[in-house]
């Protein structure tokens, strides 16, 4: 017993080493897509002050009123990570990726604890390691470790897997619930996590049924789902509150699609298919795809997407007749459920798909796949402990699939290190993706290659000419050339599609700022901070040019209405003691 505990430790500590190296070009990483809205221009994230604030109003999540969700936890985190790396990203890495390792720890004992009851002779931790070792080092993963946005996906998940493993292996917390305060913690942090419930009936079902009665078969399956439910009760009266109480918390600003229900759900099932594929071999991520809705119920990848998922549950439904082949049966169903959410079309999202949404249903795949893995080689156990040449292929094999997640994780973390990289790869997987299109071109300009960036803006346009965002960037590089007129009219556009996208007014208002057109730029800053009070780049250009302008009544209502939104704000103080000066010298 001792010298395999020895052997585990040792295993350990190489695992370990792996996913360390494999993420060691990560901690430098930046700031990347939503990142921007939800923490760089988020002033609210600066003054810890804020933090009561992100449990009463959701406008504090985002600087964007279209994004703006309920996520208190994950903002109270980032503003004190904020605080503590000084606005920049590598604070949030570090905590990024430890809390990835405190996720493997809990999924080591929740593994193990499983497949323990699965077969109390079995593997044990030794199919534990390895498994959730290859969870850790999945190339897809890196998706979620990198985008600093997406701890939302990675904190929910630790919370419910946290949930999950307190109520198995400390049965004495279940009496006063004190197991659902991670859970509480997940749904508040992101809206995915209302599978809780649903994870732990199913647990409930495979691993804790009651023991055989005398009465018939259906009376005894009654029985047991009833006794399930009643147990899940309290996990279900908490998280459907706590989903209730995001739900009334959202500003009516936000909108995150305006793609049709029907559509978005129609894509559901293949994309699942995609995610499934993805599992076994993650070659073509992207961190922005260019997928789109389905409009035809009788696409082949529709029917093809509804099959697989049925075979699945079909499957699910076949393993959990026996006791030892049950926690491929839990995985499978941890599998879907993590797919529900985001697939349900309660919600239509921006994007019919993720790969950052693989991050939670992937566990449910890595235990089944780890369990029968473990199960095949248990069955030819005495041929291949007999064998030396088997067991060396049984360890090379493992030992190359790791290791190719290693490799393809490490070049990810190099996808995501800068603006430029990420974007250049989206443009090369995802090159019907408008959005990518952009941004990569917007790194081009940011260089002051404004002729290449607009050659992107252009390629971007054939796919969504009534794209706003794309229409500001393209009047941006208009005016970079000197094309003032074109660029006017480029924004006048933007504002026809969206008249409530406060980029569109602040960065019109800046052009006309620079061609000495400040009458017409005022209201404009006005209508911007309006729409987005978070966005203070409109309330610094407001107040800059009042302070021009000498107009000191203005500049006193715009200096004093930022204090109220942010009272550490530290230009809005600056005009403010310039006028007290004014005055106490006149």
């Amino acid at each position: 017993m001792r010298r395999e505990k020895l052997l585990l430790a040792a295993l350990a500590s190489v695992l370990v080493c792996a996913v360390v190296l494999a993420y060691s070009n990560h901690f430098q990483n930046g700031f990347q897509f939503d990142d921007s809205h939800v923490i760089q221009n988020n002033l609210h994230l600066r003054s810890l002050s804020n933090i009561p604030k992100f449990f009463t109003d959701a406008t504090t999540f985002s600087s964007l009123p279209a994004n703006q969700s309920y996520r208190p936890v994950l903002t109270t985190i980032f503003a004190i990570l904020y605080r503590a790396g000084g606005g920049t990203p590598r604070a949030f890495q570090i905590f990024s990726f430890l809390s990835y390792m405190v996720l493997w720890i809990i999924l080591f004992f929740l593994f193990r604890r499983i497949f323990r009851l699965a077969d109390s002779s079995g593997p044990g931790g030794w199919a534990a390691l390895p498994g959730t070792a290859f969870y850790m080092l999945h190339a897809a993963n890196a998706e979620t470790v990198n985008y600093i946005s997406a701890q939302s996906d990675l904190l929910s998940t630790l919370f419910m897997a946290a949930s999950l493993l307190l109520y198995i292996s400390r049965p004495g917390l279940r009496k006063y619930c004190l197991y659902l305060v991670p859970a509480g913690l997940a749904v508040i942090t992101k809206e995915v996590s209302i599978i809780f419930p649903l994870l732990l009936l199913a647990y409930i079902l495979l691993f804790e049924s009651d023991p055989p009665s005398d009465e018939a078969p259906y009376t005894q399956e009654r029985a047991r789902l009833k006794r399930a439910l009643l147990m899940i009760a309290p996990s279900l009266i908490v998280c459907c509150a706590l989903m209730l109480l995001s739900s009334v918390m959202l500003p009516k600003t936000y909108t995150p699609s305006t793609t049709s229900r029907l559509e978005y759900i129609l894509a559901q099932p293949f994309v699942i298919v995609h995610y499934f594929n993805t599992f076994l071999l993650p070659m073509n991520l992207s961190a922005d795809t260019d997928w789109k809705p389905l409009t035809n119920p009788f696409d082949d990848r529709v029917l093809t997407g509804i099959i697989f998922i049925a075979a699945l549950a079909i499957l699910a439904v076949i393993a959990a007749r026996k006791q030892r082949t049950r926690p491929i049966s839990f995985g499978l169903i941890w599998f879907l459920a993590g797919v529900l959410p985001p697939s349900s079309g309660v919600v239509p999202l921006a994007e019919v798909m993720n790969d950052h949404r693989m991050f939670l249903p992937f566990i449910g795949l890595a235990m089944s796949s780890t369990w029968g893995v473990s199960l095949a080689i248990n069955r030819r156990w005495e041929s291949i402990r007999n064998s030396l040449a088997m067991r060396a292929a049984i360890v090379l094999l493992i030992s190359a699939v790791l290791a190719g997640h290693a490799y393809g994780t490490y070049q990810r973390n190099k996808v995501w290190n800068n603006d430029e990289s990420l974007w250049l790869d989206v443009t090369r997987k995802s090159p019907a993706n408008p959005r990518g299109l952009m941004n990569y071109g917007l790194t081009q300009l940011h260089k002051g290659d404004a002729r290449k960036a607009l050659d992107y803006f252009n390629k971007a346009l054939l796919y969504s000419p009534a794209y706003s965002y794309l229409h500001v960037n393209i009047a941006i590089a208009r005016a970079h050339l000197g094309e003032h007129a074109i660029a006017e009219a480029h924004f006048k556009r933007a504002l026809e599609l969206n008249q409530n996208y406060h980029g569109a007014y602040y960065f019109y208002a800046r052009f006309l700022n620079d061609r000495n057109r400040i009458p017409e730029a005022i209201p404009l800053l006005r209508k911007s901070i309006a729409l987005s009070p978070g966005f203070t780049e409109s309330r610094y250009l407001l107040m800059q040019i009042l302070a021009s302008m000498g107009n000191t009544a203005g500049l006193r209502e715009a200096a004093q209405d930022t204090l109220k939104y942010f009272p550490e704000d530290p230009a809005a103080r600056f005009y403010l003691a310039q006028i007290r000066e004014r005055e106490a010298d006149d």
